[in-house]
């Protein structure tokens, strides 16, 4: 059912990692294998400059079908240890699979695998449009199981999957049975802090001033709203393989923005508000994309 076991060795370590794949696949590769297993082969996985949420991101282009049907996963370049236990995983993930295959195999799910044994967090089917899935490296959730046997993980499967010879931090890259699926990430955090404070940008055209407006809004937190106020907003337009950076405005103290900027007919804009903070402590996000004219 799912991968079970490393495919080949990680491209790199880290334990507080970050990818927002700003200009290449960051390390990550694409693996694909058979029904049982088995035959694994990895190339480094197709990075694409623009369209993601925001900027580039990663893709699975899967083409194939029927008997030729092949399964596939992201591995990412993180070599997680002991000490990881409790730790965030967070990405963002949108698919065109439409025939999806059964659960939790047709599922989003992330995997922390050794050689021949781990773990693995199933979500929801996958969507049409990025939505993000995050969780915490903890046999306290409901959704970790052991990849061998689908039973409730344990503190202690967690920890052997972290202490395996060769670990790895996988997430689905193959959701359906038919072919031309593409499967893209973005935004993947490995991170043993606290969870930064996820936010919300909005953004809006008014012709009559000929600029675009918004507001840069957070959830609840212990922080107030340290990520909401004097937030530098970036306003970009999507432009072949690189979006350009038009201008960008610092919110006031009640988040919002305003960036005069003249809109150009059939061409898409989004707002987007970076990370602050080292670990961050605010969350990056991304507005809607708006076609005004």
């Amino acid at each position: 059912m799912l991968a079970a076991g490393a495919v080949l060795p990680p491209a790199a370590g880290a334990t507080d990692f970050t990818a927002t794949f700003d200009s290449t696949n960051q390390g990550f590769l694409t693996a694909q294998f058979d029904a049982n297993g088995q035959n694994a082969s990895a190339s480094p996985s197709i990075f694409v400059g623009s369209g993601g949420n925001p900027g580039g991101f990663i893709r699975h282009d899967d083409p194939d079908s029927g008997a030729s049907e092949q399964q596939a996963i992201f591995v990412t370049p993180v070599e997680p240890v002991p000490a990881d236990y409790g730790a965030t995983i967070s990405f963002d993930l949108r698919s065109t699979a439409t025939s999806l295959r059964p659960p939790a195999e047709g599922w989003v799910y992330i995997t922390v695998a050794g050689a021949s044994s781990g773990v693995y967090c199933a979500f929801t089917a996958p969507t049409a449009s990025f939505t993000n899935y995050a969780t915490t490296l903890d046999a306290d959730l409901p959704c970790w199981k052991n990849i061998v046997g689908n039973a409730d993980a344990t503190q202690s499967d967690i920890d052997a999957a972290l202490s395996a010879g060769i670990r790895q931090v996988q997430i689905n890259a193959d959701f359906g049975t038919g072919a031309n699926e593409d499967t893209d990430l973005d935004n993947f955090i490995f991170d043993d802090a606290d969870p930064p404070v996820e936010r919300e940008v909005s953004l809006k055209y008014k012709r009559s001033a000929k600029a675009f407006t918004g507001i840069v809004s957070q959830d609840e937190g212990p922080i107030a709203d340290s990520c909401v106020d004097g937030v530098e907003v970036e306003l970009y337009k999507e432009s072949g393989d690189q979006d350009q950076l038009l201008d960008t405005d610092v919110t006031d103290a009640n988040g919002k923005y305003k960036i005069a900027k003249k809109a150009r007919k059939n061409k898409k804009y989004y707002a987007y508000a970076p990370g602050a903070g080292a670990d961050p402590v605010c969350a990056a996000e991304a507005s809607k994309t708006i076609k005004p004219l």
